[in-house]
């Protein structure tokens, strides 16, 4: 890094001031640059994994310790003595104390012991939110069908990792037509062969809203409904304003609106370099 830009980078104090920084120097923006070659969309790690610089820059600076090499143009030089630096270990997770599980065991107890974070308060949120079906079957293109909740009438996208056979089909039909189904419960009963075959979202209820996923099959039987209730009819006319701000606008319908609810969107279309992931409009 340049003299000139190490000073204006020396200025900055949040990750907005280096940004706008960035935005009023192009020499201190390139020089920023990791990757040029990462495009804003690439978010997974499969995408990441081919910029090799990128990726040796977050393995050996995106920790809390500092990488110690003296010609690091990120990490400033380290104060302690080379010999205590190269003693530090990372901070532990929490995990629960053997003496009293009730609370995590003291930091004296776990530095530099191996631990796990399926203890993490947030981690174990996570796992009571999470769907008890693969996430790989959970995409468009393996929805198969759609089931109407008993209570609500909500639609709701039916899920199998290959296409039925016909005898499937058949055996699919007959449990429809024997059970009832609502929003949150299994469509089959724990016996049934195609238990580990079909599925649903189980982690809703009639308040949720419709999939997502929804909108964007087009298997046969698909219709427009609105995205918090359901209804197909008196459907509310989409802005021209939403159009030209967000790539995506869920329907809304009358009675919802009247509810006082809004247009659900995603995809908000940058503008003066600002975006967010969605909005209710």
């Amino acid at each position: 890094m340049s003299s000139e830009s190490k000073s204006l980078f020396d200025m900055t104090n949040t990750l907005s001031d280096i940004r706008q920084k960035a935005q009023e120097f192009n020499e201190l923006k390139s020089e920023l640059k990791e990757n040029s070659t990462l495009k804003i969309e690439e978010t997974t790690q499969a995408q990441i994994r081919h910029h090799s610089v990128l990726v040796e820059f977050m393995n050996t600076h995106c920790r809390i310790k500092k990488c110690n090499n003296t010609t690091c143009l990120y990490c400033k030089p380290i104060r302690l003595p080379s010999s205590e630096f190269r003693n530090l270990s990372f901070l532990p997770d929490p995990i629960p104390s053997q003496n009293n599980t009730d609370h995590y065991a003291t930091f004296q107890d776990i530095y530099r012991t191996e631990t796990t974070e399926k203890y993490r308060p947030t981690y174990i949120q996570s796992q009571v939110n999470a769907e008890p079906i693969p996430k790989s079957i959970l995409v468009v293109r393996k929805i198969r069908s759609y089931i109407n909740c008993e209570d609500c009438g909500k639609r709701r996208c039916v899920y199998s990792d290959k296409s039925l056979t016909c005898k499937e089909q058949q055996d699919y039909q007959q449990a429809l037509d024997s059970y009832s189904y609502s929003c949150g419960a299994l469509i089959f009963l724990d016996d049934h062969y195609l238990k580990e075959t079909v599925f649903v979202r189980t982690r809703i209820s009639c308040n949720s809203p419709i999939e997502i996923l929804y909108y964007s099959s087009h298997k046969s039987g698909n219709y427009l409904i609105c995205y918090y209730c359901g209804e197909s009819e008196d459907l509310v006319t989409t802005p021209q304003s939403l159009k030209e701000h967000f790539k995506q606008i869920y329907p809304l319908c009358e009675g919802c609106q009247g509810n006082g609810k809004e247009f659900y969107t995603k995809g908000e279309i940058k503008t003066n370099g600002c975006s967010s992931k969605h909005h209710k409009i």
